[in-house]
């Protein structure tokens, strides 16, 4: 049911509105009611209480109650003002309502017993991107591009706006145990049609958030080829006219959640990560900045090639999935047993 009722949600947003706050105080009236003496604390939370925020017009309530199992008595009168009830809808300890049409809520309200952690994250997430205004424009330049590739997939939507999520819960201390437990492993999948999309959505982004001049941007790696089974990174490569360029584009890919590798020992190439544990449960971006020119030329060669020929592609793939078993949790020899295969094929073309 929860999968089948996200699906028919569409991905609408729109630009900041001076009347959400009131919306907000409006309805807090209304559950303040409902709630009784057992509700506690109202907060305004998700996009729409941010200040000048792209978001959907749907207005987030966090609802902080003092006995939880005493809410579910409460559903009648949730109904009566057109909520639906969907208890804990995917988070344990937690109950879900909505209100509006079932493709757009107006209204959804988060109710969570004192002292749930989750409290305190949704807070310090609103917070965060109300004091750091560089942060919250990346975040709405990565809504506002992947709504552009996913217009009618909010599940998609929601999984492209994770890692950075995630990300500002590491910068906040609210980090989750599965970003603390998770192990940077080397591990490949089966070939994901959304990476395709999900690239686009970040090159755009990429563009519209750091605005500085660049010569080519493409998603290289094994994510860019058809049905070829890939580690689940997007690889997204950028030449320069000049590599000196790319110290400036530390701090706006730093806004969107990527970590710079400072201590890279190939001056040449900078480099960074999304999603990496502990800022993420596991990568799902790579960014690549190098000067234009021959190197960067290679690795374009080498993607084309695997699009152009199924046979090599396969052998490709053959030789990642051992190599993944091989090497484990070393990135590093992974990428260098893989080189003669590269060179290789580049020499044939």
């Amino acid at each position: 049911m929860k999968n089948l009722v996200e699906r028919q949600r569409k991905v609408v947003l729109s630009p900041y509105d001076l009347t959400w706050p009131e919306k907000f105080a409006a309805e807090a009236s209304t559950i303040k009611a409902i709630l009784g003496k057992n509700g506690d604390s109202l907060y305004h939370i998700g996009s729409t209480a941010i200040p000048d925020m792209l978001a959907k017009p749907t207005i987030d309530i966090l609802a902080v109650v003092k006995n939880l199992a005493a809410v579910d008595l409460l559903a009648p009168l949730f109904e009566k003002n057109a909520y639906q009830c969907m208890g804990e809808y995917g988070i344990p300890e937690r109950r879900y309502y909505w209100k509006g049409n079932p493709t757009r809520h107006d209204y959804h309200i988060h109710l969570f017993e004192q002292g749930n952690p989750e409290i305190e994250r949704h807070i310090a997430f609103r917070d965060y991107l109300r004091q750091r205004a560089d942060v919250a424009l990346s975040y709405a330049n990565i809504k506002y591009c992947l709504q552009a590739q996913f217009p009618e997939d909010i599940i998609a939507y929601v999984q492209g706006k994770d890692p950075f999520i995630r990300y500002i819960d590491y910068q906040t201390g609210q980090v989750k145990s599965d970003q603390l437990n998770a192990v940077d492993a080397i591990v490949v999948e089966d070939h994901n049609p959304k990476w395709e999309k999900w690239a686009a959505a970040e090159m755009a982004a990429i563009i519209r958030t750091v605005g500085l001049p660049y010569e080519r941007i493409e998603h290289l790696g094994s994510t860019s080829v058809k049905h070829l089974k890939a580690k689940p990174i997007l690889d997204i490569f950028i030449a320069l006219k000049s590599v000196e360029a790319a110290a400036q584009w530390v701090k706006p890919l730093k806004a969107m959640g990527y970590v710079y590798w400072e201590d890279n020992p190939d001056p040449l190439h900078y480099r960074f990560f999304k999603g990496m544990p502990p800022y993420g449960v596991q990568r799902t971006h790579h960014v690549h900045i190098m000067a234009v020119g021959e190197d960067f030329d290679r690795r374009v060669a080498f993607r084309d090639s695997l699009r152009r020929d199924p046979e090599v592609a396969k052998r490709y793939e053959k030789l990642k999935c051992q190599l993944s078993v091989q090497y484990g949790l070393d990135r590093e020899g992974y990428t260098e047993a893989k080189a003669a295969f590269i060179q290789e094929i580049l020499k044939k073309n």
